[in-house]
């Protein structure tokens, strides 16, 4: 599985192109790419490698909307830093997967709604 920009999308529950555009998105996949293939281990599946890309490009894709959210905003409401600290914790546990070659967590990220419903209530 080649990491896409819907996959990222999907894992960050649908963020939608009008929080952050498409070419951010693959700039994001791009980088985590790069940066994991640097750092893995020779014994990395490619499973487990393309689960790393998928949860770090999503942790950068969150880091720049929050960024982008604190540009508009002038504040970063508490929740986002949750979310944002949340994925950096799971992106951190699947590099260190892939730098010593273990198998990838299972864990993943409860959202219980939307961006946008937390952002607006809608």
């Amino acid at each position: 599985m080649t990491v896409s920009i819907s996959d990222v999308r999907g894992f960050l529950n649908n963020l939608s192109v009008g929080r952050v555009a498409d070419n951010t998105v693959q700039k994001q996949i791009e980088v985590a790419t790069a940066k994991l293939n640097i750092n893995k281990a020779s014994g990395v599946t490619t499973d487990t490698l393309d689960k790393a890309i998928l949860v770090y490009s999503s942790y950068l894709t969150y880091l720049a909307y929050v960024t982008e959210y604190e540009r508009s905003a002038g504040v970063v409401p508490g929740f986002m830093v949750g979310h944002l600290q949340t994925l950096k914790e799971l992106s951190d546990s699947f590099l260190n997967c892939v730098q010593k070659g273990a198998p990838a967590p299972t864990a993943a990220i409860a959202q219980p709604s939307s961006l946008e419903e937390e952002l607006y209530g809608n």
